[in-house]
């Protein structure tokens, strides 16, 4: 689950980037809503053993993924080593 998600008892709500104040707004308007599903997500994501990625920046989002991409890879196939030569 990629998501900008933050602990119990602290809330990050920040305008999106190029919505006007109008659509601000109405997320704002909609904080409980936002925040009860957020929190079902990440519940599940929890419960299911699914790793929760934050998403504080595209880069470290996306190696946060691809680590987690590999070391499951890597796990599932475990490297042969008398292909590698060992």
């Amino acid at each position: 689950i990629a998501g900008r998600a933050v602990g119990p008892g602290r809330r990050s709500f920040e305008q999106p980037r190029g919505i006007g104040r109008g659509a601000g707004s109405r997320y704002l308007n909609n904080v409980d809503a936002i925040w009860e599903l957020q929190s079902y997500l990440l519940a599940s994501a929890d419960k299911g053993g699914i790793p929760i990625v934050g998403n504080w920046s595209v880069e470290d989002s996306i190696q946060e993924i691809l680590s987690e991409v590999s070391r499951r890879v890597v796990q599932r196939y475990p490297p042969d080593p008398a292909v590698l030569g060992l």
